[in-house]
């Protein structure tokens, strides 16, 4: 399958089941369960454009973000979908 990943997105496997994560530059995740993308939430402001590290917690079923160079005290949240 063609993932089709807008410019500056960041995908990781979905930690609490199978499929994909998007965290796109639009400041959206999307989920994808092999045939399509569905929008399933909104990032927080400050990551929209911004780059960052996604890391899977499969024990916990989540994804850590973590904001690179915050400009800000805020540069780390967990995602669980």
């Amino acid at each position: 399958m063609t993932l089709g990943l807008p410019h500056n997105s960041h995908v990781c496997r979905d930690p609490s089941g199978t499929g994909w994560l998007m965290f796109g530059s639009d400041g959206y995740v999307y989920r994808c369960d092999s045939s399509s993308w569905t929008r399933r939430a909104a990032l927080p402001s400050v990551l929209t454009g911004a780059n960052f590290i996604i890391i899977p917690i499969d024990v916990y079923g989540v994804v850590w973000v973590i904001r690179e160079r915050p400009s800000s005290g805020e540069r780390a949240w967990l995602y669980r979908s």
